[in-house]
């Protein structure tokens, strides 16, 4: 059937020598494999530019259930991300956020409330002039609350070692390397009462931005199997360094 849809492009690969494959999270379908046929050739109307990562597009679709590799009719750009494109700093963000979400959605079946999330996170950033320096962290906390395995709001004045293993904060510290103690946890857990609205947001030290994403880099691969090496990592790095 011909349906239309939203995309977030998450990945392309070369197929042939005029070819793409592009892996979108749509709204309607969840995550799919588009090929792209032809699109490296000049005379194709489709164009390889509107399939940069995190690009939204306004899709036609030719969709058919329980087919591993879909066909794209039309695509258009829903939002331009003119300066995400430019600034160094964003686009290191949008790398790395783009990372993060294709190492975690698996799933064909649609999401709307979690396409609205990250399609929100994506304009949210485009849009940002100052402070969005801890946006990745803050991202990756709201995430896990969609992909089902939120850190625990349970910090107090007893509890102020968190399990990053067990998702939440406890008094004593557990008989394995994954936690959090005082005072990155305290941190974290005023991270926890943030969201994508908070920003512009006051950045934290970047010693401290550097340990508490490697705590929630750990804390996704504890609870993700499948999320593996992030390529991105050092990029982001270097442009925060």
């Amino acid at each position: 059937m011909i349906a239309t849809t939203e995309g977030i492009v998450l990945h392309t690969m070369k197929y042939s020598e005029t070819s793409l494959i592009a892996r979108i999270y749509t709204e309607k379908f969840g995550l799919q494999s588009y090929l792209l046929q032809g699109i490296r050739k000049p005379s194709a109307r489709l164009k390889p530019a509107f399939f940069h990562h995190l690009s939204i597009l306004d899709l036609v679709v030719y969709h058919k259930e329980k087919s591993g590799l879909q066909r794209l009719k039309e695509a258009q750009f829903k939002h331009l991300l003119s300066s995400i494109s430019t600034d160094i700093r964003k686009g290191a963000i949008a790398l790395f956020l783009n990372e993060v979400i294709s190492r975690s959605i698996r799933e064909e079946t649609p999401d709307h409330t979690l396409f609205e999330f990250l399609k929100t996170s994506i304009l949210t950033l485009e849009h940002l002039e100052v402070q969005f320096t801890d946006f990745h962290l803050v991202f990756m906390i709201r995430f896990s609350r969609l992909l089902g395995f939120q850190p625990s709001h349970d910090f107090s004045d007893t509890a102020t070692c968190f399990n990053l293993t067990e998702g939440h904060f406890q008094p004593t510290i557990p008989p394995h390397p994954n936690f959090l103690a005082m005072p990155l946890s305290q941190s974290l857990a005023k991270l926890l009462n943030k969201d994508i609205s908070s920003f512009p947001m006051p950045p934290l030290p970047a010693g401290e931005r550097n340990q508490l994403l490697d705590a929630l880099i750990t804390y996704f691969r504890l609870h993700l199997p499948a999320f593996h090496r992030l390529s991105s990592l050092p990029v982001l790095r270097e442009v925060f360094s």
